[in-house]
Parts: structure tokens; sequence; C-alpha cells
């Protein structure tokens, strides 16, 4: 059984995750999106959930899917789709299929 704790750690994990991939700093991500870095450290951090406002602008400002933010499904940013499309113009990277 998940408790609002777990379900706040895994939120952060994927924002941790996020910035990673997006190779952005917190100060860096805290910056874009005009929220405080404090807060954004504490959303990363684990120890505060983002309401729904700072989701509406993390989702917007840094492009990040607010429903895998929050539940781990779907693409990781926002206008991606779930499967590679095999219209990409570069060769699959065996790596990224894995």
């Amino acid at each position: 059984m998940s408790t609002d704790k777990d379900v706040q750690m895994e939120t952060s994990a994927r924002l941790r995750e996020a910035l990673q991939a997006m190779r952005l700093s917190i100060k860096e991500a805290a910056e874009m999106c005009g929220i405080p870095y404090r807060s954004f450290q504490n959303y990363t951090l684990g120890l505060r959930e983002p309401n729904a406002e700072a989701l509406r602008t993390i989702s917007t400002q840094l492009g990040i899917s607010s429903d895998w933010l929050l539940t781990g499904e779907g693409p990781m940013l926002r206008g991606q789709s779930a499967q590679p499309s095999a219209a990409s113009s570069e060769p699959a990277n065996p790596r990224e299929q894995a």
C-alpha cells in the first residue's frame, strides 16, 4: 500500500530525473519557473509536494509532463510520444530502446 509520503518521494525522484535528463540544476530550473530556489529544492528532496500551480508552472516552463511527474506513466516530456517515432530521421539508439 502506497502512502502519501511514498508518492511524494516518487514525485521528487521523477523531478530529479527530469532535471538530470534536461541537464538543468535546481537553481536553473527554479529561475526558469519563477519558483523560489528553496521551494524547488524542497520539491526535489521530497520535503514538500508541489501544489497545482507549481505543477502547472513546472510543466509549462520546463516541458515536463505533469501526468508523468505525478504518476510515472506516459512520456517524461510534454508533446513527446510514449513510443519512439518510426519517422525519425535519426537511427534509434539501442541503449534508449532498452
